[in-house]
């Protein structure tokens, strides 16, 4: 059953804002370097201990209670949140271990009042309580010194640790307190807690260097069983991680053999559980006491999950190093068995058993009598004394060879020193790019504004001009109003001046009528005088009455056709005529405003139709205006994103080289580290030689080991040949490229300069250089000199073909000679750039293979002048140093013990091999 890793990141603090980690949908989390894990599940910043308690501590509490083995690791950075999980900070935000506590005893009470049919643990003869037994404890591991927690004043020392065949590993002195309930076993965690080491030393805060174990044994009778089940629950904060991201040999010279030894060796254990999964292998747990404890959670009986701690802002490198040890503890195969009363009787015969042979590895099977074990330990002493000066006189031997190493890594890291240089450069460039980005933005946003603002006077200019125009328009208006109203009243004028002619006449006539009529009048009544007289008259003569009676008739009937009839047909005559008159001026007077409403009407439709036009020709300037706009717009975001994307391209190339240095450094030391891994198991067979005898099976699985690290050092040798080959084909097939497309545009520049001089005008414009001034230099013409050679071998066979049909044109006419049809000059610019070509394309492929089998054949060179050189210079001190390295362990010059002699033999030719070709590649 592999072990659970979960992932839980801290929430952040005041001002540390959000997290900064790559999160993607899985719950994979992913470091700058490529590195990730997935982890099942992931706490976010917003989860609690009870939700944490919940998912991953709870569902190992039914198990621990059901008689397995169980654990949980608090794993992560100094800082990360661990101390909080497992402790919490006050009452009402408790940790996981206070939690779990209280869930236990809530368990074992719901399990006492169950019956024990139902799997409970009440008997109707017996109680409950005589079958269950609960204890507690609780370490801390500092400096490799174990401190108990539960006892107030302990004296100075660690606790010893001591391996039996009931218990295994533990601590005989370590205090065990049987609880009863929740409180009292929350109130001993407490003081425990506060009895930790919480010192200052001068590498930082001892809480980071300590490990802190709180554990709970179960003993309890369940089901059928005669005999009780035995439980551990065990939880661990583990040491600050971030140590496992530097190097353990300049960390152990830095801080002391002692300080870290839990976490490196923690480390070195998940490592090698995580590439040997299988179950019959043999791990060493003794490196370290933390390790030594943890035996049962790690590889053997324990169901184990790891909470992984993670900050909210994590270096990328120790992100990148968090991860791949989270990869590995999931590799971890754990085998929880059922600790029933078989299974503790089946254990402990296992561990007497190899207890047994543990004690026995002390007797000698060549003088077949048994060493007393005093004798032993003291053999061992002396033995441990003469490896302890061996060690230290080989760590002074491999102090010469560093600084030798380092020097020669001064003198490559010097091309280190300008890629880091030039990447500051590209990153100075970078920079200058983002802010030219920047003030491109800048400055298309002020001329946005600018646009938007001459866009707007524009407006407003049209709606002025617009409005100067309506105003001009109303003005013509009126203007041609006027004009008319003028000419109406000059028309009505003259009407009244006629009219007024008219009058005076017809007035005259009137006068003149008037005064006849006064003078037929005065005629009348000078006849009515008369007649009155002749009246009188008749009353004298009767007689001639009768023939004045008619006379009288006669003149009434003459003054009644004077007075009356001649005014009244002159005044009707007169009459008519005026009506004639006023019926001809209104005539005339309609038909004039008749022609003015049309007119109106006409000027009217005019009017609309031209505001239309004006009305539709502004809409269209506005439309291409604002076309306009949007088209300058996409022009400036598509400058920007242009240039945005350049920078990103400029970064994108940085990164690769960074990379790719990156790369190219992790490679070196990984080839290095493994030189140095076959160099120590080489000197461990020779120094192991003279104790025992190896068997046949260590020296299979020896050279077997030993061969994949020569097959690791190969391959990485050969990525970093890939590597520099494939760095070298790029910039070749780049100054190819370049030096073709230079070619091709002389060529282009060559054309259109002869076709501009074969035009025969006198043009004032300067053609600019000529073609032979641009040609390459000479460091650049070496790519292009067997390419020349070839042109002026076909320019010189052109130039013979022409003279020879010159020639063949000059012989005599009586013989016949097909001529080839001439060709112009289009035809021989095609031939000449065919020619070109062809040319070209050859040299192309026969530089690149000079080109690589020159760079094979250097990188060969190389590295056999310096192996043999490293061969002739230090092979025979490496051999001397070897025999006296035996002479030391009492071995003859030239002897073996047992059956590695040819195999050890063969050694001493493979490092210096190695080690001259490490140093090629570094040169190359």
């Amino acid at each position: 059953m592999d072990i659970e890793v979960i992932g839980r990141i801290r929430p952040s603090a005041r001002g540390e804002g959000h997290h900064s980690l790559n999160i993607s949908g899985n719950h994979r989390i992913t470091s700058s370097d490529g590195q990730s894990y997935s982890f099942q599940p992931l706490f976010r910043q917003d989860a609690t201990n009870y939700d944490v308690y919940a998912k991953v501590l709870e569902p190992l509490l039914d198990l621990f209670l059901a008689g397995f083995n169980v654990s949980l690791l608090l794993f992560g950075e100094t800082e990360s949140g661990k101390s909080y999980t497992m402790a919490g900070d006050s009452l009402n935000k408790a940790g996981i271990v206070p939690l779990a506590i209280d869930g236990c005893f809530n368990k074992l009470l719901d399990l006492q009042d169950k019956p024990r049919e139902e799997g409970g643990l009440r008997d109707a003869h017996r109680r409950g309580k005589d079958d269950l037994e609960l204890k507690m404890s609780m370490y801390e591991i500092y400096n490799e010194i174990i401190k108990d927690l539960l006892t107030e004043n302990q004296q100075r020392g660690s606790l010893p640790i001591k391996e039996t065949a009931q218990l295994g590993p533990h601590l005989p002195g370590l205090n065990q307190i049987q609880v009863f309930n929740a409180a009292e076993a929350t109130n001993y965690f407490r003081q425990g807690w506060g009895r930790r080491t919480d010192v200052v030393t001068d590498f930082g805060p001892a809480l980071g260097y300590s490990a802190a174990v709180f554990q709970l044994e179960l003993s309890m009778v369940t089901g059928g069983s005669p005999l009780p089940n035995r439980s551990i629950l065990q939880v661990v904060r583990l040491p600050g991680a971030e140590k496992l991201a530097e190097d353990p040999t300049k960390l152990r010279m830095r801080e002391g053999p002692s300080l870290n030894k839990s976490l490196t060796a923690f480390g070195q254990l998940v490592t090698e559980l995580a590439n040997t999964r299988h179950a019959d292998r043999v791990i060493n747990y003794t490196d370290s006491k933390l390790t030594h404890l943890m035996m049962d959670a790690l590889g053997t009986n324990a169901k184990t999950r790891v909470l992984c701690h993670l900050p909210p802002h994590c270096d990328q490198y120790r992100l990148s190093v968090m991860l791949r040890s989270c990869a590995q503890l999931s590799q971890v195969k754990n085998f929880p068995i059922l600790n029933d009363h078989l299974a503790q009787g089946l254990v402990c015969q296992f561990r007497a058993r190899i207890l047994s042979l543990q004690e026995q590895l002390g007797y000698e099977e060549g003088h077949g009598r048994a060493l007393q074990l005093h004798e032993m330990r003291d053999e061992l002493k002396k033995l441990t004394t003469d490896n302890l000066q061996l060690r230290d006189k080989n760590e002074r031997l491999y102090q010469k060879v560093e600084q030798l190493q380092s020097k020669l890594n001064q003198m490559a890291g010097s091309r280190t020193d300008l890629s880091s240089k030039l990447i500051f450069s590209e990153e100075e460039k970078l920079q200058v790019s983002k802010a030219l980005v920047d003030l491109q933005i800048e400055n298309n946003r002020i001329q946005e504004d600018y646009e938007a603002a001459n866009f707007e006077l524009k407006n407003k200019v049209l709606t002025l001009e617009n409005e100067l125009m309506e105003v001009t328009l109303q003005k013509d208006k009126l203007s041609r109003d006027l004009r008319s109203t003028h000419d109406r009243l000059r028309t009505s004028e003259k009407d009244h001046k006629e009219l007024a002619d008219e009058y005076i006449i017809l007035k005259t006539n009137y006068l003149a009528l008037t005064k006849e009529h006064d003078r037929e009048k005065a005629r009348n009544e000078e006849l009515g005088i008369e007649l009155l007289n002749l009246v009188n008259a008749t009353s004298h003569g009767r007689p001639v009455q009768g023939e004045l009676t008619a006379e009288i008739n006669r003149l009434r009937h003459v003054v009644s056709r004077l007075s009356t009839h001649k005014p009244q047909d002159i005044y009707l005559g007169a009459e008519e005529d005026r009506q004639q008159m006023e019926k001809n001026l209104f005539g005339e007077r309609e038909r004039m405003e008749e022609d003015r409403r049309r007119m109106k009407a006409q000027y009217e439709e005019d009017q609309d139709k031209l505001e239309g036009n004006l009305k539709k020709l502004r809409r269209e300037l506005q439309e291409a205006q604002a076309q306009a706009r949007e088209a300058q717009r996409k022009a400036g975001e598509t400058a920007a994103k242009l240039i945005m994307a350049e920078g990103k391209q400029r970064q994108l190339e940085i990164e690769h080289s960074k990379a790719q240095q990156q790369f190219k450094d992790m490679n070196s030391e990984y080839r290095t580290r493994l030189i140095r891994y076959v160099q120590d198991i080489g000197e461990y067979i020779d120094t192991s030689a003279g104790t025992a005898p190896p068997n046949q099976r260590q020296l299979k699985d020896m050279r077997r080991y030993i061969d994949a690290m020569i097959a690791d050092t190969k391959q990485a040798y050969k990525a970093r040949e890939e590597q520099l080959s494939q760095a070298a084909k790029t910039y070749k097939k780049q100054a190819k490229q370049m030096a073709n497309k230079h070619e091709q545009l002389l060529i282009a520049y060559s054309q259109l300069r002869e076709q501009v001089l074969a035009g025969g005008r006198s043009l004032d414009i300067d053609l600019g250089l000529a073609d032979v001034d641009l040609q390459l230099s000479d460091g650049e013409r070496e790519l292009h000199a067997a390419q020349t050679v070839e042109l002026n071998r076909l320019r010189r066979a052109l130039q013979d073909a022409r003279a020879e049909a010159e020639r063949a044109a000059a012989r005599p006419k009586n013989v016949t000679i097909q001529e080839p049809p001439r060709k112009g000059p289009t035809d021989w610019s095609s031939v000449r750039k065919q020619l070109r070509e062809f040319a070209l394309n050859t040299q192309q492929e026969l530089e690149t293979d000079n080109a690589r089998m020159k760079t094979k054949v250097s990188v060969l060179e190389s590295q056999l002048s310096e192996a043999q050189d490293y061969i002739d210079k230090h092979l025979v001190r490496y051999k001397q140093e070897i025999v006296r390295l035996r002479k030391l362990l009492g071995q003859e010059p030239g002897t073996r013990q047992g059956s590695a002699g040819p195999y050890l033999d063969s050694e001493p030719e493979f490092y210096p091999r190695r080690r001259g070709h490490n140093r090629a590649n570094t040169s190359s």
